[in-house]
């Protein structure tokens, strides 16, 4: 056996170099040496992409050709719904939130009220007939003739429209409705 620091030769079985003093296990009592086990070395390699999935790509754009064509067809053919003629058939007084009266449209209440796609309208009352100019926002609708403007809520449910007008008098909460159908 020799020593594995100084390579002087000792004795079988020695604890330590006689001749520079290195300490070691007897040969007796020597372990032997475990496998050495290679260590998986990691390489980092790039993301790999997925495949486009062309059917979401033909689905989003033909969703957005729909689109299109829908907003156009609204603007070229006038998307506002209150545009037409409307004839007067009643009229509701409401009082604080609740219903104080009503009634239908008689012989003298022959109203009719249009509205054209370019802005402009026609009031005809009876034989008497008042053009206006017209504008929405919202569910605000504004009347402006040769004299004033009024503004209304207006409401369109169906064939049904509403013109609402809300005011205060004597310290209660008035709101007068006029109903008109679609002719």
């Amino acid at each position: 056996m020799f020593c594995s620091k100084c390579g002087a030769q000792m004795p079988q079985g020695s604890g330590f170099c006689t001749s520079c003093g290195t300490s070691f296990a007897p040969a007796a009592q020597q372990q032997p040496a475990a496998p050495v086990q290679p260590q998986p070395v990691s390489i980092s390699q790039p993301p790999v992409k997925k495949p486009i999935n062309k059917k979401i790509i033909m689905i989003g754009g033909a969703a957005l050709v729909v689109v299109a064509i829908a907003v156009t067809l609204i603007l070229v053919l006038g998307g506002n719904r209150i545009v037409g003629t409307w004839q007067y058939t009643a009229s509701e007084e409401w009082v604080n939130g609740r219903l104080d009266w009503s009634r239908q449209a008689g012989q003298w209440d022959n109203i009719q009220i249009t509205f054209n796609r370019n802005g402009t309208g026609t009031w005809v009352e009876n034989n008497w007939s008042d053009p206006f100019n017209w504008s929405t926002s919202g569910n605000r609708l504004t009347l402006t003739d040769g004299w004033d403007s009024n503004t209304f809520e207006f409401r369109i449910n169906g064939n049904e429209l509403r013109l609402i007008e809300r005011y205060e008098w004597w310290g209660e909460n008035w709101e007068d409705h006029m109903i008109f159908h679609r002719r």
